[in-house]
């Protein structure tokens, strides 16, 4: 039980941590996919 209440303590830094770096890993997907979109679009043409 001491393990669970330990965890719970330090859970909403750990899900913080958690939410930045996906949001951060969005963005960067988000980054690349424009990227290669532009560039794709631009060889296309």
């Amino acid at each position: 039980m001491e393990y669970k209440r330990t965890q719970k303590r330090k859970n909403p830094v750990l899900r913080f941590l958690l939410w930045f770096v996906g949001i951060l890993f969005i963005l960067a997907v988000i980054a690349v996919a424009y990227l290669a979109f532009k560039i794709f679009a631009v060889g296309g043409a």
